[in-house]
């Protein structure tokens, strides 16, 4: 069976770079909200890896801490595959693998590491 990974980020440039540069390894969904997120994640099956961003659309106040921790501990609870809190806020990526993610890394250095993760599984 062929890796599924969730690939949750707001920017879409970006979304589409991972899609691009993991897509040879693995089929990919792609959500830029935290609501398709959710119902991505309820409506897929299979699924071996997610993506998660700190930050998802404008943040009012960013002493609040990430807006994605509720969708990530939500999807903690029944994912057993990996996840990868994926911030340019290294604040945001400490809080994310705190509460579940089984990495956080800088943007930059999340697909070498996805492709890493998903090329031994």
């Amino acid at each position: 069976m062929k890796n599924k990974v969730l690939i949750i980020e707001d920017d879409l440039i970006t979304q589409e770079l991972f899609k691009r540069q993991l897509s040879p390894y693995s089929d990919i969904i792609q959500a830029s909200t935290l609501e398709e997120a959710e119902n991505k994640y309820d409506d897929e099956k299979n699924i071996t890896m997610i993506l998660v961003d700190g930050q998802l659309g404008p943040q009012p106040d960013l002493d609040e801490g990430p807006n994605t921790v509720r969708l990530t501990t939500k999807i903690r609870k029944t994912f057993k595959g990996l996840m990868i809190a994926i911030s340019i806020n290294e604040e945001s990526n400490k809080i994310l693998k705190m509460i579940g993610c089984d990495y956080a890394v800088y943007k930059g250095d999340a697909v070498p590491l996805a492709i890493k993760l998903l090329s031994t599984s």
